[in-house]
């Protein structure tokens, strides 16, 4: 008997090529799969190494000097965050250590003394006083650490050691009791807001202004900077009525000075009399100064034959006068026993 062997080799050689597309088949789907797969790896890596980056630059950007304070009357421990960098801080702990290595908590949330966390400080501001929730006992020294979301750590101490107080006198200028911030210094437009008030309308830094507003008879200005008390004794002082801003200015061949009295305020309205404005040790305080007499608000103005002209530089000195750790009840003029020049501002009218 005669087998055709034929039709059984056609059908061998046909499965041989199928196997061999299935192979191809397989072995491209695993290929494409494995390039697919370390193709994404590769960008989520770039994504986040470029993240990361992204993040230690803003890290490194992030710069803050803290002041540690005690309130006054209660004497608990607070303090502000300037931010002196170029990114937003975002304050998202603190941790209070006192010289015998306890750790002090605070309860954070609306009912407590402690603020609810995070706290933003935009570039160039300062943070309102927040609250550590702990009472200072004296001689206790305490360590504040400010943790940031960037994983930045910025300390303090309380009460200030010199280094960090000769720190501070050097960044802004403290001859004597009283360390000005110059980054604060500000001017501003005063005009008439109804029912006989008067109100103020922040123009910006002060350290240039407009000759329009010393040529115009019916304008009127105020200043403002932050003064924090560093008296070495850490005694309070109260400023009287004679505290005022002096600008002096030359004009020709003469010269020509003009006071801007100390003034209170509620919100931006001038208040019509002043209210004693007491610096507490190591805490800031916005000072106003725009009126033309002491003790009671009067509109001042640069106006006149002698007002500065255009390329003209005033020197401004904040004339502060007062007492010192003398009780509020017993102050008079006559036992005044405090008294300040300081002189670190300069105005360019352009």
């Amino acid at each position: 008997m005669i087998i055709d062997k034929k039709p059984l080799a056609r059908r061998r050689g046909i499965s041989g090529i199928i196997a061999a597309v299935m192979l191809f088949a397989m072995l491209f789907s695993v290929g494409t799969s494995y390039f697919l797969f370390v193709n994404n790896n590769n960008l989520l890596y770039s994504q986040a190494a470029s993240a990361r980056n992204s993040a230690t630059q803003n890290a490194l950007a992030e710069s803050a000097l803290v002041s540690a304070s005690a309130a006054g009357g209660t004497s608990v421990i607070t303090f502000t965050v300037d931010n002196t960098g170029g990114v937003a801080l975002n304050i998202t702990s603190f941790f209070l250590t006192s010289s015998s290595n306890s750790l002090e908590f605070c309860q954070h949330g609306s009912s407590s003394p402690c603020p609810t966390l995070p706290v933003v400080v935009s570039v160039g501001a300062t943070s309102n006083a927040i609250s550590t929730g702990t009472t200072y006992a004296s001689p206790t020294t305490y360590t504040l650490r400010v943790v940031t979301q960037r994983g930045n750590v910025f300390t303090t101490t309380y009460p200030p050691t010199a280094t960090s107080l000769a720190a501070q006198a050097l960044s802004s200028g403290a001859i004597g009791d009283l360390y000005m911030k110059l980054g604060t210094f500000t001017w501003y437009t005063v005009s008439s807001c109804g029912s006989g008030n008067y109100c103020l309308n922040n123009q910006g830094l002060g350290f240039s202004m407009p000759t329009s507003e010393s040529a115009c008879n019916t304008c009127y200005t105020a200043f403002s900077v932050s003064i924090t008390d560093l008296n070495p004794a850490q005694y309070n002082i109260t400023l009287d009525e004679y505290s005022q801003l002096l600008l002096f200015w030359g004009h020709g061949s003469s010269f020509r000075n003009q006071p801007w009295y100390i003034i209170s305020n509620s919100s931006n309205t001038i208040s019509s009399t002043y209210s004693p404005v007491t610096l507490f040790y190591n805490q800031p305080v916005t000072l106003l100064f725009g009126s033309s007499t002491p003790g009671s608000f009067s509109l001042q103005s640069l106006s006149g034959s002698n007002a500065p002209t255009a390329g003209s530089v005033a020197s401004v000195f904040i004339v502060s006068h007062g007492w010192k750790n003398i009780q509020f009840s017993k102050q008079a003029i006559s036992n005044s026993n405090y008294g300040q020049n300081s002189p670190y501002v300069s105005i360019l009218f352009y």
